[in-house]
């Protein structure tokens, strides 16, 4: 058809790069256990954005998770018999933005009685309509 549509692309407004996470405190990981560290990154996040932590440390495993920008901790898990020392400063892992185009935000909300039951009678109405074109 010969359409033309000019695009402009451009990077994230104030996209950080990776960000590296430290212990903020010596930590002392017990043998087969989980313990809540200390973290901290060296420079003042953006409010108001997600972050995704992904631990990483020669001895300690970390849980990959979501963090806003005011974390304080981070869960690492010691699996081996021998404790696990994390000293100050040590390296335990990198946030970067989180960038989730398709996530959605969710809010818990309490439903009256009469809104539920709508709900299912629709439910069933739609499965009813299914099951016989399926048929």
């Amino acid at each position: 058809m010969g359409i033309e549509i000019p695009l402009a692309i451009h990077s994230k407004p104030h996209h950080p790069a990776q960000r590296t996470v430290y212990a903020a405190e010596h930590t002392v990981i017990p043998p087969r256990s989980v313990v809540c560290v200390p973290a901290r990154v060296q420079t003042a996040l953006p409010e108001g954005r997600d972050y995704a932590f992904e631990g990483r440390h020669r001895q300690a495993a970390f849980y990959s998770y979501l963090v806003e920008a005011n974390f304080s901790r981070v869960q690492a898990v010691n699996d081996t018999g021998n404790p696990v020392t994390l000293r100050r400063r040590d390296r335990i892992g990198t946030l970067y933005e989180a960038d989730m185009p398709m996530a959605c935000a969710v809010e818990s909300v309490q439903a009256n009685r009469q809104d539920a039951d709508e709900c299912a009678k629709y439910a069933a109405m739609v499965m009813k309509k299914t099951i016989r074109h399926t048929a």
